[in-house]
């Protein structure tokens, strides 16, 4: 779904709103850390395009982004018919240009336990000088994809709705690290929160639970929620 704060509206995204965590920082991978908890987009069969989520996006400076996380609602595989409901993992791939979404692609990952209580991590990192890059959930790669340049310029991680009655218990995303050019990871050592106005009036939420730090040492957590309208 639409990520980074961009003030977008496309047809099955229709003002979605977002409740952030963000590091402006150059790199070629990121990684984050989730327990799966309550979530609940209330869709359905007349309402196929609701989504409730909590994802990692990395996005580049000409905003194409990949994005991987966990949903509840409507997901857009390119060629088909229409959305359809997914409840478990997901990756997705975008670029915004021109005032408007010109790519986007959204792909359920099915293997991991959906349970509440079990914890998964994600990865999205640059796999190729050129510009490929792997997305990676639970260590294993779902998708090596092409449309990011070779640096990255930020990695965002939080929630996301476009429905203002979705609901979602609070999780507590964690471990946002990065991978440097010289191959090594780290945590994020400097980031801010991002919770507009109107995401406030839908009943979102972010907060640090554990702030980054500027030696890289300590693991970021926040917590992210959406209360029900």
């Amino acid at each position: 779904m639409l990520a980074w704060g961009l003030a977008a509206t496309c047809p099955a995204q229709a003002q979605s709103r977002h409740a952030l965590s963000i590091s402006q920082t150059q790199n070629i991978g990121g990684f984050f850390s989730v327990v799966v908890r309550s979530l609940d987009s209330r869709w359905d069969l007349g309402h196929d395009k609701r989504f409730i989520l909590h994802t990692m996006w990395i996005a580049d400076d000409t905003e194409s982004w990949i994005e991987a996380g966990f949903v509840d609602g409507s997901v857009q595989v390119p060629g088909a018919n229409q959305p359809f409901y997914h409840h478990g993992f997901y990756y997705a791939l975008g670029r915004w240009q021109g005032g408007k979404v010109s790519r986007y692609g959204e792909y359920p990952y099915y293997g991991p336990s959906t349970d509440p209580g079990t914890r998964h991590g994600f990865v999205i990192k640059r796999e190729e000088e050129g510009g490929v890059w792997g997305v990676y959930l639970d260590r294993t790669l779902a998708r090596r994809v092409k449309g990011l340049k070779p640096t990255a310029a930020r990695m965002d991680v939080g929630l996301e709705t476009n429905y203002y009655g979705s609901v979602s218990s609070h999780w507590y995303e964690e471990a946002f690290s990065l991978l440097y050019q010289d191959g090594s990871w780290s945590y994020w050592k400097g980031g801010q929160l991002n919770l507009s106005e109107a995401a406030r009036a839908w009943g979102m939420g972010v907060k640090w639970v554990t702030p980054p730090r500027q030696d890289g040492l300590i693991s970021p957590m926040i917590q992210t929620w959406k209360q029900p309208l």
